[in-house]
């Protein structure tokens, strides 16, 4: 089984491109987990709570002051690099794009689809496809590094110095079920490390967003916001920093109609399949929290899925919730079992509580709504209720500039765009 990994590194050492081999198809060995933290040059990996929840990513740190610059030019990549196809990841050994010290989200973007097996990752299996990046600290801190947005199976990598020796870290899936990596590290400014974003094995290759954030710190006190405020994978009170919050304990489930409300609905994906990329959006209008585990999703027909763990959806807050974990974003739940139709008449339907009760409940029929391939259908900003989302005419196709994901058109989890 693959499994989490949020590391935290103590390493102290000379690294860039100061070791023999650099740029060929030497590579050195990864240090070996030797169970403890300390400063022996171990990867100190705590792994996963017995409930659960997230590896605790507190204590410890990577000392990258003494990391040497490795030499080379370097180009200040602004805001973002967008790697486009059959891209060069550099070799084995030395980096091919530079980074800067862009931090952010998206501050790469691309493909591995047609790119080379240049970079073995400890963590994952052999053959997948795979970029990298040289990245140079702003400033003294922890980061994190992740790949939330890819729409395939990643691992990611993260290597001392320009040309990638020795390795840091890496990360296969962020938790069981979400193929996307994260690494969290400690550094010092100026140190430069070198970005492997990886395909799990052969099979696996795709678009990536390449995302880098100073680590906020804990989840609390912001734990019904719908976000996840320390990037570690869990949202508000699926985050152990919020176990006791008052917003979790004891957080009820929508009891009333209108309670939430259906935004958004992409039934006919174009640029995946509908098996992995139908979902759908919801809002809270209310001032109080609800959690949705426990509540029913079902089309109008015969299938349906019961959420089983904690969804949270703050006042005011809109999330989406996806037939896979993997629709192109990061969806607030993954669930199965049901699927929306693409032709005649079919609807979402959220039910809640022992006596199943409909809080929100919308019918579509193709050809008089406005259902169109590779675009949501999203509901105006002026009818934000479970009364107002029955009439069709409230509801448009997402325009086309309104993109994520793989290019399907949408707002997923966000405020819809305006309908004309």
């Amino acid at each position: 089984m693959r499994a989490a990994i949020a590391i935290h590194v103590l390493f102290g050492f000379f690294a860039g491109c100061l070791v023999a081999g650099c740029g060929d198809s030497g590579r050195r060995t990864a240090p070996t987990d030797s169970g403890a933290g300390g400063s022996d040059g171990a990867i100190r990996d705590s792994g996963p709570r017995p409930d659960g929840a997230r590896p605790d990513s507190g204590g410890g740190g990577f000392d990258s002051g003494m990391l040497g610059d490795g030499g080379g030019g370097e180009v200040d990549a602004g805001g973002g690099t967008d790697a486009g196809s059959g891209v060069d990841s550099g070799g084995p050994g030395c980096a091919a794009m530079d980074l800067g010290s862009a931090t952010g989200l998206a501050v790469a973007m691309g493909t591995t689809v047609g790119a080379g097996d240049d970079w073995p990752a400890d963590c994952a299996g052999s053959g997948g496809s795979d970029v990298a990046y040289l990245w140079t600290v702003p400033a003294d801190g922890s980061y994190i590094i992740d790949t939330i947005g890819s729409d395939y199976d990643t691992a990611l990598t993260v290597h001392a110095g320009v040309c990638g020796i020795p390795d840091l870290a890496c990360a296969d899936d962020l938790e069981t079920g979400d193929l996307v990596s994260r690494i969290a590290l400690d550094f010092t400014a100026g140190a430069r490390v070198t970005i492997v974003v990886d395909g799990y094995d052969g099979d696996a290759s795709g678009n990536y967003v390449l995302n880098i954030t100073a680590h906020p710190g804990f989840e609390n006190p912001m734990c019904s916001n719908a976000t996840d405020d320390d990037r570690d994978g869990f949202v508000d009170c699926d985050d152990f920093d919020c176990d006791t919050d008052p917003s979790c304990v004891g957080m009820p489930a929508p009891s009333s109609p209108g309670d939430v409300v259906v935004t958004e609905i992409m039934n006919d994906p174009s640029a995946i399949s509908d098996t992995a990329g139908e979902w759908f959006e919801l809002f809270n209008p209310r001032t109080t929290a609800f959690d949705l585990n426990g509540c029913t999703i079902r089309d109008l027909g015969t299938s349906m899925h019961v959420i089983a763990s904690s969804v949270v959806i703050a006042p005011g807050a809109y999330i989406a919730l996806a037939s896979s974990t993997m629709p192109g974003f990061t969806p607030a739940y993954a669930y199965a079992g049901v699927a929306f139709n693409n032709t005649g008449t079919d609807g979402v339907v959220i039910a809640c509580g022992a006596a199943a009760t409909v809080i929100d409940q919308v019918s579509y029929t193709v050809g008089t709504w406005p259902t169109a391939a590779g675009r949501s259908m999203s509901l105006r900003s002026t009818a934000l209720d479970s009364v107002s989302n029955d009439n069709v005419a409230n509801w448009c196709s997402t325009a086309t500039t309104v993109t994520y994901g793989s290019g399907d058109s949408g707002s997923p989890g966000a405020v819809n765009p305006a309908c004309p």
